[in-house]
């Protein structure tokens, strides 16, 4: 329902043509884009996620230099933040429904380790592109 809502309102194009205008370099429009998912994972579940916002960010993604291969793959690991990201986090409903008997604060703070990893790995993977893109290259 949510993602209805965000489509409706074009809240999305409305931040992509915010990402264009702006005066930022690669870097600071990928940093934006990766924060903007951060956000959308607070509310958003994955598929809509990757349903709404990609058909309009991949063009700006491929305009600033970026292969489409590593974007696939940084937007992979950002929805996986947002599969376990307070408030709205699927797997930490799972895990509510399953162990109903440990307090919703703890396991908030259980998650806090697995969101700083994935964190890491992204700044990583915006240092040092090649990362992600080092298998797909031998493929070839």
């Amino acid at each position: 329902m949510f993602s209805y809502f965000v489509v409706q309102t074009a809240i999305a194009r409305n931040i992509v043509k915010a990402l264009a205008a702006s005066s930022l370099g690669s870097t600071g429009v990928i940093t934006l884009i990766v924060v903007f998912y951060l956000a959308l994972g607070c509310f958003l579940e994955g598929i809509g996620m990757v349903l709404v916002t990609v058909p309009i960010l991949l063009p700006v993604v491929l305009a600033n230099g970026f292969d489409p291969v590593w974007f696939g793959v940084l937007l992979v690991i950002v929805v996986e933040i947002g599969f376990i990201h307070p408030p709205v986090g699927m797997n930490l409903f799972v895990i509510r429904a399953r162990a109903p008997e440990i307090d919703i604060r703890a396991m908030y703070l259980g998650v806090i380790p697995f969101l700083f990893a994935p964190l890491v790995l992204i700044a990583l993977l915006i240092a040092f592109p090649d990362i992600a893109l080092w298998l797909p290259r031998r493929v070839r």
